[in-house]
Order: C-alpha cells, then structure tokens, then sequence
C-alpha cells in the first residue's frame, strides 16, 4: 500500500542540541483522497462549475459550464467571466463579486446572461461562493451556474398568457381591470 507524505527538511548541523538534519512528515493520503474525489466531482458535475480568481478570471471550469456557453474549459481558462456575461448585467454581476470579496458575506446568488459563443444570450442562475483561509482572507471563488433559459422562457410565457386571450392576443379582462 503506498502513502502519500509532505516532507519538511530543516538543517540543524550547526545547532549543537541537534547535531543532524531533521525530518518531519505528515501523511496526507487521506488528503489526497479528498482532492481526487473534489476534481471528479468538479469535473462530472451536471452543472456549471468554475473556479475564478477574486477578479473573476477562470482559473478552472468544468464541461458542463462550457457547454452552457459554447466553449470549451480549456478555452475559458484565463478569461473573465465578465467577458462571457451580457454587457446589460455585467455591472450587477461586479457588484455582487466585489461585495463578497469585501465582505464577510459566504456567498450570493443571481440570474444574469451569458452570451454563448454563437453569441445568443443563455439565461443562467449563478451561486457564487468564496473560499478563504484560516484568517478569512478571500482566496478564490467557486461558481456553480444552471441553465435556466427555458424555463424562464415558460415563466414569461404563462404571465403573458394570464393577462392576454389565447385567441386574439389582445389584453383581456384581468388586463384591462388593473390598468
């Protein structure tokens, strides 16, 4: 069976308790387990995932978010995810990163618009999360990201059709008593 170790060397030749060179090890295999199921996870998952820097630049995506706009994870590594959103919901997309950065908030979520690579716009639910460190400095953050273009394409659909007749297309009676 094979283990999996971080090794820590330290000189202590010239220390005269010591007289050696000291070795500390620290098993990590179970570590290393976490990781692998973390990456298979990430990569399998059905939903858009990608890993940013605090700016917004994709440091990882997964398949799934590049079938959501067209690219592949490779090709969204390196760029920001405000060059994939809609010019019209980039300035709300900002806000909420900066306000997570800034604060002590674990996270947000939103439904903005991604442009796809065919440049049709492809409505999105987003929850964005950011990982910090034990002092809660902002280190990354994890985005997951759902398709949501047909069913508010439906939401849109069955609100126009409570106010309008189904035959003419015309305002009906609901319509025309609150107006």
């Amino acid at each position: 069976v094979w283990r999996h170790f971080e090794v820590t060397v330290t000189n202590h030749l010239d220390d005269p308790d010591v007289g050696g060179i000291v070795g500390n090890l620290h098993d990590i295999t179970e570590l290393r387990g976490a990781h692998e199921r973390f990456r298979s996870a990430f990569e399998n998952a059905p939903i858009g995932m990608a890993m940013t820097s605090l700016d917004g630049r994709v440091i990882r995506a997964n398949p799934a978010l590049g079938e959501i706009v067209g690219r592949t994870p490779e090709d969204l590594r390196g760029i920001s995810v405000h060059d994939i959103t809609h010019p019209d919901d980039q300035e709300s997309s900002s806000a909420e990163m900066r306000r997570l950065v800034s604060s002590a908030s674990v996270g947000y979520q939103i439904e903005k618009r991604y442009i796809h690579l065919d440049e049709h716009e492809v409505w999105v639910a987003v929850s964005v999360s950011c990982v910090r460190d034990e002092q809660g400095a902002p280190l990354y953050l994890i985005g997951q990201v759902e398709d949501i273009t047909e069913r508010r394409a439906l939401r849109e659909n069955l609100a126009h059709a409570a106010i309008h007749d189904p035959l003419t297309g015309l305002p009906n009676r609901e319509l025309f008593m609150d107006r």
